[in-house]
């Protein structure tokens, strides 16, 4: 019988041949992931750079939120088809100065700031008070109006003060400067409604005990003002509060943008002129 010497690898080898696939596996999957992240990075480093002001001038179209209606400053009109008012004109004059189109949302007004913070629309435009609870969450435009609030009631109603509101019961809709006036300055039961038809209604049908709803005042003279309504403006609060366009916080460029094509209204006097048209 002759000596032979077996091929059959020991358990050692065996453990060392092991680890080495593991480790160029390893090293091969460290390598493919990293050509990820960059090539990725890379391919997206342009979209991730833009400003929002460029991403709206390479869409073409200024997505814009606002709550309807809320005549005059935005309504839609069923016979044009489209949304008109004063703001509705300011923000087409924006666009046109930015030299897009316009796509006009409408949505609940407590919503449009969160709408704007979540990318959801580029601005929002609907008669929206500058504050600084939103100033928190949103970057506005220069003003471009100044408003007060007006005590809309029936017309059989003898409130005629600030002191004939307290101990009732007032609407207003949710989110506006009418619904926090309530809240700060009186002592009275408010009840907030989602659009300002329901707010309107209760005091027009004088429903469980409303008797005033508090709104912008060129809105309220709209109601006061229609014949298919039973109502008055008993007082004007002077608020002296400025409106504004909402903006993506920390977009420089397009609130600039904005203001400038704002700025050029009111210096050329199409501001003035859009305001006479409507308000």
């Amino acid at each position: 019988m002759s000596d032979s010497t077996s091929s059959t690898p020991s358990p050692i080898q065996k453990k060392s041949k092991r680890n080495l696939i593991v480790a160029a596996v390893a090293v091969i999957v460290v390598v493919a992931l990293i050509a990820v992240v960059f090539l990725g990075g890379f391919l997206n480093s342009g979209n991730e750079d833009k400003t929002a002001l460029q991403e709206i001038k390479d869409r073409g179209k200024l997505i814009v939120g606002t709550n309807v209606p809320w005549e005059p400053f935005e309504f839609y009109n069923l016979t044009s088809g489209q949304y008109e008012g004063f703001d509705m004109d300011v923000i087409r004059k924006v666009a046109q100065a930015i030299g897009v189109d316009v796509e006009i949302r409408s949505m609940e007004f407590d919503a449009l700031i969160g709408a704007v913070q979540s990318g959801q629309i580029d601005v929002a435009i609907s008669s929206i008070t500058i504050r600084p609870d939103r100033a928190a969450s949103v970057d506005f435009s220069t003003p471009y109006y100044i408003a007060d609030q007006a005590v809309l009631v029936h017309d059989s109603s003898t409130i005629a003060s600030i002191d004939d509101l307290n101990g009732t019961k007032i609407s207003a809709q949710l989110g506006t400067t009418g619904s926090f006036w309530i809240t700060d300055n009186l002592d009275a039961t408010g009840q907030d409604y989602p659009d300002i038809v329901s707010a309107v209604q209760v005091v027009e049908n004088q429903q469980d005990g409303f008797v005033a709803c508090i709104l912008d005042t060129p809105v309220a003279e709209r109601y006061a003002a229609d014949t298919n309504y039973n109502l008055k403006i008993a007082f004007v609060i002077p608020t002296n509060e400025q409106y504004g366009i909402a903006c993506p916080k920390g977009e420089t460029e397009l609130v600039k943008a904005i203001d400038d094509a704002i700025n050029a209204m009111k210096a050329d006097g199409s501001l003035d002129s859009t305001l006479d048209k409507w308000v």
